[in-house]
């Protein structure tokens, strides 16, 4: 009996000294990750973010960021922050707050819209593809924001998210170049324009093979044109109805040769559908029919610039094309840093 409870106290203590060595060694664990990826305490050093953007947005009276998706990437390439989708306005859309690591650095890249309903950009080992829809209502204002090379201690904690426009603006305008004229336009769309591309968040991106389409500005209704002013021209291109076009070159049809070959080619040209009035009379289409024109296009769209398509209409001549551009600027104030959780 003696040796069975010399047994039992001897268990008893070696359990006690087991409780104890797990105790101090979940406390080495739990101090150890306390600023790992997600944590649901607030003891650690949270992951702030100050948002501003360059002024032009695919809806031309808004310029607010409704909402974006962040990825963060250690020193050697690996995940730290997969896609978290935020709100515009700070909110996050899940309930967990993101902390900085004990050491080392991140490297930042946020996407704007970071909804994607069309499945029409995906991001897979940390390159970014995009196709530009054909229909006008589900092309997006891609933007992107990125800050290398960040630290808890860089900015107190707060990361600087300056996006950017990734795609090229275009809009349309038309006036009249002949005294007496009016024009009613029913639709303008560029054809044989390069559709997709690749960015790279933490490297470089091999540019895919081109795949054209064509592309129609929103217009909600037929739109009238009788300003005589060049700097005063009437606005064809609805409010929402921008072209959010991917950068690239455009080899324009020399139109010499036909529609057909010059899509065969990929050679790029507007098509204007319009009607048109000399005094009341028509000399353009009729009352029941418009007639289309195509105009040939040779020009670069960068990246973060916008472009206003002035088209001339010149009584019964084929219409004239002069293309202005402007660029973006930063805005002038930004947000103040908000955390998000």
């Amino acid at each position: 009996m003696m040796i069975q409870i010399g047994n039992i106290r001897r268990l008893s203590f070696a359990l006690i000294i087991y409780s104890i060595l797990c105790t101090v060694f979940s406390v080495i664990v739990s101090c150890s990750d306390r600023e790992n990826i997600m944590l649901t305490d607030d003891t650690g050093t949270p992951i702030l973010f100050s948002v501003s953007q360059s002024k032009f947005s695919r809806a031309v009276s808004s310029n607010a960021i409704s909402n974006f998706k962040v990825y963060a990437y250690d020193s050697k390439g690996n995940y730290y922050i997969n896609g978290a989708k935020f709100n515009g306005n700070g909110t996050s859309n899940s309930s967990e707050t993101y902390y900085w690591p004990l050491s080392g650095s991140l490297s930042f890249y946020a996407i704007s819209p970071s909804d994607d309903n069309n499945n029409i950009y995906s991001i897979s080992n940390g390159v970014l593809s995009y196709t530009v829809p054909t229909d006008n209502s589900k092309q997006i204002d891609l933007m992107v924001a990125k800050a290398a090379n960040q630290t808890k201690s860089t900015n107190k904690g707060v990361v600087n998210l300056q996006f950017q426009h990734v795609l090229s603006q275009v809009v349309f305008k038309g006036y009249v170049s002949v005294s007496g004229l009016s024009v009613e336009v029913q639709s303008i769309t560029i054809h044989n324009v390069n559709s997709v591309m690749t960015l790279g968040l933490n490297g470089t991106a091999t540019a895919p093979a081109a795949k054209y389409a064509n592309y129609s500005i929103g217009m909600d209704r037929v739109k009238t044109v009788t300003s005589a002013i060049e700097d005063k021209a009437d606005d064809l291109t609805a409010s929402d109805g921008v072209l959010m076009l991917v950068p690239q070159t455009l080899t324009g049809w020399d139109g010499k040769t036909t529609i057909e070959d010059a899509d065969k080619s990929n050679l790029s040209y507007i098509e204007v559908s319009y009607r048109s009035k000399m005094n009341g009379i028509y000399i353009v289409g009729s009352s029941s029919s418009f007639v289309t024109r195509y105009v040939p296009l040779s020009m670069q769209l960068l990246d973060g610039k916008s472009y206003t398509f002035n088209i001339a209409f010149k009584g019964q001549a084929n219409p004239t094309i002069k293309i202005g551009t402007g660029t973006t600027t930063p805005e002038e104030s930004q947000a103040k840093p908000h955390i998000f959780y």
